[in-house]
């Protein structure tokens, strides 16, 4: 009688420890897979914002600028001969403008050719240039130091060749000449020389930044 109560105690503690004499081998559900959310949608461009952005660039309202680029004008925007934003800005000499296009992502060491067009305002077109050569031509000093310091090459050439020395040679910028100079843009120095002593009469800042090229004293 022992004997047979001690088997069933042991058959009872063995159904335990085995779940009721059931196997058990449901596996552990797996990890629910890690889906990546989509990337966010990007507006389309709006060519009127880019529109108004180059009028106000011409213009040189900086606040109106400002606005614009906020509100989805492309720093890249051009005008209706491919000319981009920041050619137009450094041109101008603008620095507030300018700033506001570099730190929005404009291309400081974009280039452009020489373009002609035709329109009903008459002729228009770009110049061989880079944006470095944009602001040379016209001498802007601040502009050139804008573009200097957010890395712009201040040796990049055209896709004509023009460098930043040629373009200020060839309109007389004496003072963007001998900054270029200063800040180690010596290429195309050599044609920028030859493009100055072109011409017969040479005012006298044509006449400094022949100097200044030729390496005479002042």
């Amino acid at each position: 009688m022992k004997i047979t109560s001690i088997v069933i105690t042991a058959g009872c503690a063995c159904l335990c420890a085995c779940g009721g004499g059931k196997e058990n081998n449901t596996a552990a559900p797996e990890p629910a897979a890690q889906t990546a959310p989509a990337p966010a949608a990007q507006p389309a461009p709006d060519p009127s914002l880019d529109q108004a952005l180059v009028t106000q660039v011409l213009f040189g309202s900086s606040t109106d600028v400002e606005a614009l680029l906020k509100r989805g004008a492309r720093p890249e925007a051009a005008d209706r001969y491919g000319l981009p934003v920041i050619f137009i800005a450094a041109k101008a000499g603008n620095p507030v403008i300018l700033d506001l296009l570099i730190k929005a992502g404009a291309g400081v060491n974009a280039s452009v050719g020489v373009t002609h067009a035709r329109d009903g305002a008459g002729y228009g077109g770009t110049a061989d240039g880079t944006v470095v050569s944009y602001a040379a031509a016209s001498g802007k000093v601040e502009a050139l130091e804008l573009l200097r310091d957010a890395g712009a090459d201040l040796n990049g050439a055209a896709p004509g060749g023009t460098t930043p020395l040629m373009m200020a040679a060839e309109n007389g910028r004496a003072e963007a000449v001998e900054w270029l100079l200063a800040n180690g843009s010596f290429a195309g120095r050599e044609q920028a020389l030859a493009i100055s002593r072109r011409f017969i009469n040479p005012n006298d800042s044509y006449k400094k930044l022949q100097k200044l090229l030729a390496g005479e004293p002042l």
